[in-house]
């Protein structure tokens, strides 16, 4: 049940790929072409792609986001994606909190850290 509703969040506040290209100032097919890549996250649904809002910034993607994305296994769901960028993680410290891997790189944290870690989704523990 958590799932399920953690996903429905995750859809209802998630952009259309028209919403995106607005938001990233290019056009539709690039953001297509970004979703193909692994340089941004999302998920195909009965109305086409849908792109969760946790990797865009007020004017554009956050930062570093394609180097993490690229290192994100290929048999990782979009939500399982969307938690890991959302929940601190105690690897990544800001002031010494653990922080979300979003929150780290929109700080200016090194990308590389966060793809290290989101290169283990799914390795059992």
């Amino acid at each position: 049940a958590n799932a399920v509703a953690t996903q429905a969040v995750f859809a209802d506040s998630a952009l259309t790929v028209t919403e995106a290209a607005t938001r990233l100032g290019v056009d539709d097919s690039r953001v297509r072409h970004r979703l193909k890549q692994h340089r941004l996250a999302g998920w195909k649904g009965h109305g086409g792609w849908r792109l969760p809002a946790w990797q865009f910034t007020a004017d554009g993607a956050v930062p570093g986001l394609d180097v993490v994305l690229r290192a994100v296994p290929d048999d990782q769901p979009a939500l399982v994606v969307a938690g890991f960028m959302t929940t601190p993680q105690p690897d990544l410290l800001i002031r010494d909190t653990p922080t979300t891997p979003r929150d780290w790189l929109l700080a200016g944290g090194d990308p590389a850290r966060v793809a290290e870690l989101a290169a283990t989704l799914g390795t059992p523990v």
